[in-house]
C-alpha cells in the first residue's frame, strides 16, 4: 500500500492527479507484447542493447539518467514512456502497483499512453504529481521510489547534488523501484549515483515517419563501459523498438530494415 501520510499533503493540495478509471472492470493487457519473464530484475531496451549492459537491461532498485539538449524534453520522454509501460506489463500482480509521473513537464498525453497499451485499466495504475517547487518535487520523487507499490518514477531533475542523488539511489533500492529521469545535457558532467547515464537526441529519417532517437551510453556502474551508440525507432504500433547502428544509418541499410515486417520488440 502507498504511504497515505506521505502523499496526503499533495492530494489535499490538488497536486496529485489519479487518472479516471476505465469502464472495464478487468485488467486486460496487450498480449501481443512478448514477455520473457515476470518481475524481472531489469527493464529491457532491446536484446542487442541488453546484452551489452552489466545488468542485462536497465537495472531495477536503481535510477537512470537520460540527458537531452531538447528544452522541453519530449525526445527522451517518448522512449521512457514506452519503457515504463513495459515495466508495468512485466509484473505478476498489477493490483496496487503504480507508475509515477512527477512534474507537469514530464506528463505524457493520455492519447500517447493509450497508444502504448490496449489495457482497459492502464490509467488506474498511473499517478500524475504536480509539485509546487523543486524541493517538493525531490521529496515526492524520493517518497515514490521508496514505496513498495511503485513500479517506476519518471521525472525531470534539476541541479541535483551528489548527496541528493545518493538518497534517491537508496530509496529506489529500498522500494525495489526504478527511476527514469531526464536532465539537461549541461549537467552531464556533474557527479551522480545513477546506475546508467545516457544521451538521447532526435534523429531524422528521409524515408520513415516513425519517431527516431539516437541513444548513446555515457556511463554505467557495475561493469566496463561498452560502446553503445545507436538509432532507435518506435514503429507505428507504439510497442516495437527497432535498433540500428550508426554505420547502418550511414550506409542506408537501416532504411531497408525499417520496412521489413519482423522487428526487434521490447521484452521484459
Amino acid at each position: 500500500m502507498l504511504d497515505s501520510n506521505s502523499f496526503e499533503k499533495l492530494f489535499t493540495q490538488g497536486s496529485v492527479w489519479l487518472a479516471d478509471k476505465a469502464t472495464a472492470d478487468t485488467e486486460v493487457w496487450d498480449s501481443s507484447i512478448p514477455i520473457q519473464k515476470k518481475n524481472p530484475a531489469s527493464i529491457s531496451i532491446s536484446p542487442e542493447i541488453n546484452s551489452l549492459l552489466a545488468h542485462g537491461g536497465l537495472k531495477k532498485a536503481a535510477f537512470h539518467e537520460f540527458f537531452s539538449r531538447d528544452k522541453d524534453f519530449q525526445v527522451p520522454l517518448g522512449i521512457l514512456s514506452v519503457l515504463t509501460i513495459r515495466a508495468l506489463c512485466a509484473l505478476k500482480q498489477l493490483s496496487g502497483n503504480y507508475l509515477f509521473w512527477i512534474g507537469k513537464e514530464c506528463w505524457p498525453s493520455p492519447h500517447y499512453l493509450r497508444s502504448l497499451s490496449r489495457s482497459a485499466t492502464l490509467f488506474d495504475h498511473c499517478l500524475f504529481i504536480d509539485p509546487e517547487d523543486e524541493k517538493q518535487g525531490l521529496w515526492a520523487i524520493e517518497a515514490a521510489l521508496r514505496s513498495s507499490s511503485t513500479v517506476a518514477v519518471i521525472a525531470k531533475l534539476k541541479r541535483l547534488s551528489f548527496v541528493s542523488s545518493r538518497r534517491l539511489a537508496l530509496a529506489a533500492e529500498k522500494g525495489n523501484s526504478i527511476g527514469l529521469f531526464v536532465r539537461d545535457f549541461k549537467e552531464s558532467k556533474l557527479p551522480s549515483a545513477a546506475t546508467t547515464r545516457w544521451l538521447i537526441e532526435p534523429s531524422a529519417s528521409q524515408i520513415s515517419f516513425n519517431p527516431r532517437f539516437q541513444l548513446r551510453l555515457l556511463r554505467q556502474k557495475g561493469g566496463p563501459l561498452p560502446h553503445i551508440n545507436c538509432i532507435l525507432e518506435i514503429l507505428k504500433d507504439g510497442t516495437t523498438i527497432s535498433p540500428f547502428t550508426l554505420s547502418d544509418v550511414v550506409s542506408g541499410s537501416c532504411e531497408e530494415k525499417a520496412t521489413q515486417p519482423e522487428q526487434t520488440r521490447l521484452s521484459a
